[in-house]
């Protein structure tokens, strides 16, 4: 069956270290340029001719030397200083649980309170720290050669479990943040509601935490019958101009070779239509929700016509949300703080304690 939308490109690929070099052999074959640069095809042999996106380069994953040192000085200190933090918490936690204190009063039961929202908290950037060292140890490995496997590194399992991490991170680091704000909200204002409140209620909450943010950050994996997270695919083919198709692109191939004029036929069915009639072309990889990087993060300045965009608003309403949230959350608890008994005492306290939030939540 002839294709309309089939496009005979034929081209040679190039031996070519340099982009220059590239230049000046392609000109003597070629009139137009274009065709051959960032159009998804590797015509130089070690695929110099495209990459050039975002946070990387033709030659790094992550094209800038300043943010690479970022990405390793960030990572340790994730790492280390959280473990630390993390085994002091349960080491006071421990201390509290075999002394057998009985907590009876608001300030003791803040305190485990706090930790135990700590212990939670301090994870979460651990898992950060792991994102940032899995991801700059990939761009270490990748270095000077990047564009050369940057379809096989984006479409990879290992940068969607990287970018899954990142997520789970970041949410679930709002999460326990909003909780934490929450509760030291209650525990000025109604200090006996505190004292009285069951610890069982602060776990249950801090399980939520994690369990939304997992379903979040996890939720781009499910393969959905609508193929909803997917933008774009890795088909090398001689139809298209370009390796990487649009999946609206792919579609309409899909369609007019089983002669539907469906838009909402499965995407299942649209790739076995494409396998089973082009069977000399294999669709290597799929780019979605943590594919659209290098750095293996989501895009958040996605176009309406791109998968899951509506998802990635839905993660920037949520987070600024919560942000502004906790701002009137510790403007209300610092005016409260101002009126007791230590003023300028309360006070200093509760400026320390929001730095550090806001920190923390950036």
């Amino acid at each position: 069956m002839e294709l309309k939308t089939a496009i005979k490109a034929k081209t040679k690929v190039v031996n070519c270290v340099e982009r220059k070099d590239f230049t000046a052999k392609v000109e003597k074959q070629y009139q137009s340029i274009k065709k051959l640069v960032g159009n998804g095809i590797k015509d130089c042999d070690t695929g110099l001719d495209e990459c050039k996106t975002l946070y990387s380069d033709r030659y790094e994953l992550i094209a800038s030397p300043f943010f690479r040192a970022l990405f390793w000085i960030v990572g340790f200190l994730a790492l280390i200083g959280n473990l630390v933090t993390n085994l002091v918490t349960v080491r006071e936690m421990f201390r509290d649980y075999k002394s057998n204190a009985v907590v009876n009063s608001s300030k003791r039961y803040v305190k485990r309170a706090s930790n135990f929202f700590i212990f939670n908290l301090t994870i979460s950037d651990f898992l950060m720290g792991v994102y940032l060292l899995g991801v700059v140890c990939q761009s270490a490995s990748y270095s000077g050669r990047y564009c050369f496997v940057d379809k096989e590194w984006r479409s990879s399992n290992l940068c969607s479990m990287l970018g899954t991490i990142a997520v789970l991170s970041s949410e679930a680091s709002v999460f326990i943040m909003a909780s934490m704000s929450t509760f030291r909200l209650v525990a000025i204002y109604k200090p006996f509601l505190a004292r009285t409140m069951e610890f069982k209620w602060i776990v249950l909450v801090a399980i939520l935490c994690w369990l939304f943010s997992l379903v979040l950050a996890f939720l781009p994996w499910i393969p959905l019958k609508s193929g909803y997270f997917v933008s774009q695919v890795w088909y090398p083919n001689t139809y298209f101009e370009t390796h990487t198709i649009y999946k609206n692109d792919l579609i309409d191939m899909a369609n007019e070779i089983s002669g539907s004029n469906s838009s909402l036929q499965s995407w299942f069915k649209v790739k076995e239509t494409i396998l089973s009639t082009l069977k000399y072309n294999e669709i290597k990889g799929e780019f979605g929700f943590y594919s659209e990087t290098s750095v293996c993060i989501p895009s958040f300045y996605l176009s309406t016509f791109e998968g899951g965009w509506e998802y990635n608003i839905s993660f920037i309403t949520l987070n600024f949300t919560f942000f502004i949230y906790m701002v009137v959350v510790y403007v209300l608890v610092y005016k409260k703080a101002t009126v007791r008994m230590f003023p300028h005492f309360s006070r200093k306290i509760q400026i320390k304690k929001c730095k550090k939030e806001f920190l923390d939540f950036w």
